[in-house]
C-alpha cells in the first residue's frame, strides 16, 4: 500500500452535549481518489480555549476510489479533568493531518 492524499468532507459527532465520563462517536467523510488502498491515521485534535491538544487517533485502511466515511469513538478520558487539567465546559473538536487552524472544520462539544 502507497501513501496517497485524503481530503476531509466532514466531521460529525453523534451528539454535541456529553456527561462526564461518556465517550463521544464520531462520523468523519473523506475523498480518496488514488487506485492503491492506504493505512491513513485519522489526527482529532480539542481546542478547550486555552490551546488546542491531540486527543485522539487511529489508523485505517481507506480503499482506493470514491468517498468512504469512517465511525471512530473518541474515549472518555479524552474529557475529563486529567486530561485537561481542569474540566472542560466545552471542547472545539477537529480532524486534520497536521495541528488544526482556523480553517479545519470542526464540532463544539459541551461537557456537564
Amino acid at each position: 500500500m502507497i501513501e496517497g492524499k485524503v481530503h476531509y468532507h466532514f466531521l460529525i459527532p453523534s451528539k454535541t452535549q456529553l456527561k462526564k465520563g461518556e465517550s463521544l462517536n464520531v462520523l468523519v467523510g473523506v475523498a480518496y481518489k488514488d487506485e492503491e488502498p492506504i493505512y491513513h491515521e485519522f489526527v482529532f485534535y480539542g481546542d478547550d480555549g486555552t490551546g488546542v491538544k491531540k486527543i485522539y487517533s487511529e489508523t485505517r485502511i481507506i480503499e482506493s476510489g470514491g468517498n468512504p466515511h469512517f465511525y471512530f469513538n473518541i474515549p472518555a478520558e479524552c474529557f475529563t479533568a486529567e486530561f485537561w487539567g481542569e474540566d472542560p465546559e466545552e471542547i472545539f473538536i477537529y480532524i486534520s493531518d497536521t495541528s488544526p487552524d482556523k480553517h479545519t472544520d470542526g464540532s463544539m462539544i459541551f461537557i456537564y
